[in-house]
């Protein structure tokens, strides 16, 4: 006998994987469907949002979405709670879902030190070691101080650094306590020792020298360019602050934190070679010393599964526009071409030539000074377009930007006689928006 009648899944109300706080606070049977309308799972909760927020199946089924996006069906159950364990077995008999009554796959998890090795050899080319407390101010953990020489570009690079750290299955994570223009402070701790890598603003020519005393010391076996001991007494003496807010501090001698993980029979994978000096290690003041251009970082690159989008070609005003959209969230970007090309008449720009993150960061941070743009993270990120399968390394602007800054441009230009893009784009966005015009939206 039937006890519940039947339902076109279509008809039910939905969110994407992606969106899944949006869902409502109802008691409910829920049903997680890909693209193709196939039923991967379904189960009962007496608060849907809640039981989503960290749901044993969310890691699976956000791989399963970024080859087929993934959406949330409700059947709203609110005053028949009594029911819902009935409803749900009958449901997983009817539609006989993929991964109802399989086993759910471990997460593969790095442990600590690794995930703190993999980020410490990333930032030492930045930093060096101060010395080491018995305790800190924050807490009464051993604490290791490292400093990096502050502004400019460091603070971000770091930040990309340890974001891509707190990104990995690990219980290490690293907390910026502190976020100022062009200054930062960040802090985690591993096998029982804590570590703070702060900013350092008072390396000046008269202190160059210490470069050359530099010793090289390991952190979780990871070697980095340290203070030796009278170079560390130098320092406090000339800022007594450092002894204020780390009493006892100390040179460090020996590598303080006990591997647990790490094979000791094996070659040091993080040994340094000691610079002949500073300059070709360090960025000081956030000016790049060493006149090679900078490569660009692992961590910046998402070297994962790439991002599959699919792509909408617009002619505004005799101006091409290629929107991108998310094929898992729905949401829209263009390249980083266009603009450029917009900006500098200047087609397929590089990466490292043309430092594309770093004016890209400037330009926001200057002329779209507002509170929506600040902290922007652009990355540079591997995506594939499913209309032609190409794929291509790219910086996603949000579509919202992209016209935030052709708004701006002809603000700038448009007593120009000259008959440039972003006049031509810019005087139509001023009463219109890119996304009236698009078709077929990803869902």
């Amino acid at each position: 006998m039937l006890l519940h009648p039947e339902f076109n899944l279509l008809t039910l109300p939905s969110r994407l994987l992606s969106q899944r706080d949006q869902l409502p606070a109802c008691p409910a049977i829920y049903f997680a469907i890909d693209s193709k309308e196939r039923v991967l799972y379904i189960g009962r909760a007496i608060n849907l949002v809640e039981r989503w927020r960290d749901h044993h199946r969310l890691e699976q089924l956000t791989r399963i979405g970024k080859r087929s996006p993934v959406r949330l069906a409700w059947l709203d159950c609110s005053g028949q709670v009594q029911q819902l364990g009935v409803r749900e077995a009958h449901y997983i008999n009817l539609y006989n879902p993929l991964l109802n009554n399989t086993p759910v796959p471990p997460k593969k998890i790095t442990p600590s030190e690794i995930a703190l090795q993999d980020a410490l050899s990333k930032i030492s080319r930045y930093c060096i070691i101060f010395g080491m407390t018995s305790k800190s101010p924050h807490h009464d953990l051993p604490t290791v101080n490292i400093r990096y020489f502050g502004g400019g570009r460091v603070p971000s690079t770091l930040r990309r650094i340890f974001k891509a750290s707190n990104k990995r299955p690990t219980r290490l994570h690293w907390a910026e306590f502190v976020r100022r223009k062009g200054a930062s402070w960040w802090r985690t701790r591993c096998n029982g020792i804590a570590i703070e890598v702060g900013p350092w603003f008072s390396f000046d020519e008269e202190n160059k020298h210490f470069a050359e005393d530099l010793s090289i010391r390991p952190i979780a076996g990871v070697e980095m360019l340290a203070l030796q001991a009278f170079q560390l007494v130098a320092l406090i003496e000339k800022h007594p602050f450092l002894h204020e807010n780390y009493p006892g501090m100390a040179a460090l001698e020996a590598d303080p934190i006990r591997l647990i993980w790490t094979r000791t029979d094996q070659p040091n994978p993080f040994k340094l070679i000691k610079p002949s000096s500073l300059e070709s290690s360090f960025h000081i003041a956030g000016e790049t010393m060493s006149q090679e251009p900078e490569p660009i970082q692992e961590d910046i690159v998402d070297k994962v599964t790439p991002r599959k989008m699919e792509r909408q070609f617009l002619t505004i005003e005799g101006v091409e526009v290629e929107v991108c959209s998310d094929c898992s969230t729905g949401r829209k970007f263009v390249r980083h071409h266009l603009i450029w090309k917009m900006l500098f008449k200047e087609r397929n720009p590089s990466f490292e030539r043309n430092g594309i993150i770093r004016n890209f960061k400037n330009y926001t941070d200057i002329h779209l000074s507002t509170i929506r743009w600040t902290g922007f993270d652009f990355k540079i990120e591997r995506v594939s377009f499913i209309d032609d399968d190409m794929e291509a390394d790219v910086v996603l602007l949000p579509l919202a930007m992209f016209e935030d800054i052709v708004r701006y441009e002809y603000n700038q230009r448009k007593n120009s006689r000259q008959e440039q893009d972003c006049v031509k784009l810019g005087g139509w966005l001023e009463e219109n928006a890119i996304a009236q015009l698009l078709q077929n939206p990803v869902s």
